[in-house]
């Protein structure tokens, strides 16, 4: 559990690092033609500080793994990118 004094630095730095990994895996994926979405803002709101938890996005039981209504989200959001194949 994190002390109250520090949940706002760990929410900042838990922002950075998926922001940074958003953007990196994303890089990637449009050099080689795939396709990537935004799932910390889709999860976590536009800030990417909101609980994916209490909106049932994410799994607490398996740690921090998308929940059945979590996965339907992202399959959603991989269909709206198109279903031209991927080279």
């Amino acid at each position: 559990m994190i002390p109250p004094s520090l949940r706002s630095v760990s929410t900042r730095i838990g922002v950075y690092r998926a922001r940074t990994a958003n953007r990196a895996i994303c890089r990637v994926m449009a050099e080689y033609g795939g396709r990537c979405i935004d799932v910390l803002h889709a999860f976590n709101g536009p800030a990417g500080t909101q609980d994916a938890y209490r909106k049932g996005l994410l799994n607490l039981e398996d740690c921090c793994y998308p929940s059945a209504k979590g996965q339907q989200a992202m399959a959603e959001m991989l269909f709206e990118t198109g279903l031209a194949p991927v080279r």
